[in-house]
């Protein structure tokens, strides 16, 4: 199995994984950065699914100290997508 290949099942993984534990994930102090570190590897397809779990959690994002990083990049994600053909 190749590297991307490996990352990008590791990602689709965390993808399946309950909104909730995502979200538990994007607020936590190490979490945080693991879904940074994947959104640097993530497929247009995993960019876009994680901007829609994090961004449907805004306000609760908000609230949290580290929540707020990672809300940060999926805004500029968000911004990027709408601009995009990708769509």
């Amino acid at each position: 199995m190749s590297g991307v290949s490996a990352r990008s099942q590791l990602l689709d993984s965390i993808l399946a994984l309950e909104s909730k534990k995502v979200i538990d994930l994007m607020k936590h102090m190490y979490g945080n950065y693991v879904v940074q570190t994947a959104l640097d590897y993530a497929t247009w397809r995993q960019k876009k699914a994680f901007v829609q779990i994090g961004m449907a959690h805004k306000e609760l994002l908000k609230m949290v100290r580290y929540g707020k990083f990672i809300l940060k990049r999926l805004e500029e994600f968000n911004r990027e997508i709408r601009g995009s053909r990708h769509n």
